[in-house]
Formats: C-alpha cells, structure tokens, sequence
C-alpha cells in the first residue's frame, strides 16, 4: 500500500457510523464524568438554599471563586457534548458503502 491509497475499512460508511456513535458515547460519557465532580464539587463546599434551589457558597472571595469554579466546571461537559466530528458522510469516495 502506497501512501496514497486508504485501506476500505477506513472509509466504509457503516463502519464510519459506529465510530461515530462510539466517540459520542464517549463524549457523553466524559460530560458525565465532569457533571459528577461539580456535582461532589457542590455538596462538598457549597449548600442549597431550601427556598430557591440554589446553589450558594457564602460571600467574599473565596465564594465567588466557588461559585466561578462550579460554573466552569459546568461550561466544560456543555463544551464535550457540543464536541462533533468533522465528517461529511457525502464526501466519501464513490464505491463506498455510504447510505
């Protein structure tokens, strides 16, 4: 194989959509991974307000570093599941197996 050529498992599309829906469990999975750490984040250093539902961390400095810390923490499983491939099944080669 030249380096020029592409093996068919490469760009088989079915094999394409497993890959696809692999990494996006994973994705997920990674996402819930990060939730779980705020979430322990949370009950470690912070406490619901029993009226609102809110999470609260005091006051000062080092609440609103808490605060700041938890919200990113959030941003970051948005950012992972907001993650996609940069795949156009159209642009497989003719003579594939795409859909």
């Amino acid at each position: 194989m030249n380096t020029q050529e592409v093996p068919d498992w490469m760009i088989d599309a079915s094999n394409l959509s497993q890959a696809l829906s692999i990494a996006a469990a994973e994705r997920e999975r990674c996402a819930a991974w990060v939730d779980k750490r705020r979430e322990e984040f949370m009950r470690a250093h912070g406490h619901q307000d029993p009226d609102t539902g809110a999470w609260e961390y005091g006051t000062g400095p080092h609440a609103t570093a808490k605060q700041e810390y938890e919200c990113e923490l959030a941003e970051i499983a948005d950012g992972i599941r907001g993650l996609t491939p940069n795949v156009d099944m159209g642009q497989l080669p003719s003579g594939s197996d795409a859909a």
